[in-house]
């Protein structure tokens, strides 16, 4: 599958040209908070686009564990909607982070090499697809239109 919607676009260009600003507005905010959800739920299940699990973490040397203590799995706050932000403007959704985020994001979705922290190595993170499209993405993204324009 591509990783646009270009397919999807086209099909759906005359349908959406029909409706009002207001209507059209309406309609993409409901489907990127969709889309967001989608996207915020296969990050929480450790998953890639294509449905294979992240590769897992590096194991942490502890100075002294903690009992008790609840380890979190990776990405844990990401999917929180003040990280995931949503643009919307008439013609276009777009689902992503922003600022510090991103960056941290943009590291480990494409596997590039990077600091630990300020005093660290670099470190060659391995590659975790944070966001993207896979075909039952598409498929929902479809049927919400057409649920959504025959009402």
């Amino acid at each position: 599958m591509s990783d646009n919607f270009s397919e999807l676009a086209t099909w759906a260009a005359p349908l959406l040209a029909k409706l009002n600003g207001s209507a059209r507005r309406q309609l993409m905010r409901e489907l990127a908070k969709g889309l967001r959800k989608r996207q915020s739920d296969r990050i929480k299940a450790q998953q890639n686009v294509d449905g294979s699990a992240y590769v897992p973490r590096k194991p942490q040397r502890l100075i002294r564990s903690k009992q008790g203590r609840i380890k979190q799995t990776l990405f844990n706050k990401l999917t929180k909607a003040s990280h995931l932000k949503i643009a919307i403007t008439d013609g276009s959704v777009a689902v992503g982070f922003d600022g510090r985020t991103a960056r941290i994001a943009r590291v480990h979705q494409l596997g590039l090499r990077d600091k630990v922290s300020r005093y660290r190595n670099e470190y060659d993170y391995p590659k975790r697809e944070l966001l993207g499209f896979s075909d039952d993405d598409k498929t929902w993204a479809r049927d919400f239109l057409i649920d959504h324009l025959t009402r």
